[in-house]
């Protein structure tokens, strides 16, 4: 069994779901990262209004997959240029149409969230090696 069979297989039995589930639930049972990471969201969701008023009227769940993909762009970008200290493509797609300043402060806010789950992730197990050996 290959390491891709494995992780199929991981999915497939639902491991990683109730993984997600379990991880999402401890990280927003300490109420600091609950708070913290609510507050950020709130201040980049006050930015994305400010910048389309009209956003508000959009499908929550688009809005929230809009965020999420510039937060995992963000998040993929730093660590790029944090290793070869080269300005990444995905930045500029990021800062089309955003004026400098909400440019700075959303970009600094991702960096916050991202810091945020960088911290907890590395603080948590994520893979139960029992788990994988059930997978076997």
């Amino acid at each position: 069994m290959n390491t891709e069979d494995i992780i199929e297989k991981y999915k497939r039995e639902g491991y990683f779901d109730n993984k997600r589930r379990e991880l999402f639930e401890k990280f927003t049972s300490n109420n600091e990262n609950s708070e913290k990471l609510s507050k950020l969201l709130e201040k980049v969701i006050k930015i994305k209004i400010s910048k389309d008023p009209d956003i508000i009227f959009k499908n929550n769940g688009k809005i929230s997959a809009i965020i999420q993909t510039e937060l995992v762009k963000r998040h993929i970008s730093k660590k790029n240029s944090d290793n070869n200290n080269n300005n990444n493509k995905i930045i500029n797609s990021m800062k089309e149409n955003i004026n400098k300043s909400e440019e700075s402060d959303l970009l600094e806010l991702f960096d916050e969230i991202n810091s945020i789950l960088d911290e907890y992730a590395n603080s948590v197990e994520i893979v139960n090696t029992d788990e994988l050996k059930e997978l076997k």
